[in-house]
């Protein structure tokens, strides 16, 4: 099947369904010349707050949030490779909403396994970062290709517009990002850049629980 898929590839002759079975098949062909330990993704999760303690949340033209039916979320995103978190973070920030933002911490992360299809990962490292408008005044620009609707919600009301259902990760997630911005838990994590070890010139990220009072 494969075979003759290739072969309507160079003629030319493919149809959509057919060059989709091909792409997947390579990525299975990859993997399995890959180590486990290799199939992993790491996602971001961005708590854009505004100065009036409300929260942006999106709802999810594309990916997996959009198959459940239009849930309301945090942005999110993928990391690149070789970029750091807090990078992947505004990035994502940036791109799916146009909003300028700067890293304040992590607030928690959560790691699970057989969650993901991406690119054949087993495993998914997901960290929720909270980020702080530099400028109050800006208006969200969507990414209309992959966002569909945003809004304004205050914290305290995260729980109620999200439907995650208590006693789940995701409530759990939540709740969490209510306890640092109500300030009933300062504790988040945060880093610093620094020479690896002896003359090693790869710097390396480290990171710390503080007091994000």
């Amino acid at each position: 099947m494969l075979k003759g898929n290739t072969l309507c590839l160079l003629n030319g002759t493919t149809s959509r369904v057919q060059i989709r079975f091909l792409f997947l098949q390579c990525i299975r062909y990859v993997t399995l010349l890959l180590s486990p330990s290799t199939l992993r993704q790491v996602g971001v999760g961005c708590v854009i707050l505004r100065a009036d303690d409300c929260i942006l949340l999106v709802k999810e033209r594309t990916g997996p949030a959009a198959v459940k039916g239009c849930i309301w979320k945090l942005p999110t995103g993928l990391v690149d490779p070789t970029e750091d978190l807090q990078d992947a973070a505004l990035r994502e920030a940036k791109e799916e909403t146009c909003l300028d933002c700067e890293f304040t911490s992590i607030v928690c992360f959560r790691h699970s396994h057989g969650c993901s299809t991406s690119l054949g990962a087993t495993s998914d490292l997901f960290f929720v970062c909270l980020l702080r408008l530099l400028d109050n005044t800006q208006e969200t620009c969507l990414q209309e290709s992959e966002i569909l609707d945003s809004r304004w919600v205050h914290f305290s009301s995260i729980h109620e517009v999200t439907g995650c259902m208590e006693g789940t990760a995701a409530h759990e997630l939540m709740e969490r990002i209510v306890q640092v911005v109500a300030g009933t838990s300062r504790i988040g994590i945060s880093c610093r850049k620094l020479p690896a070890w002896r003359r090693n010139n790869c710097d390396q990220w480290i990171f710390f629980p503080v007091d994000s009072s």
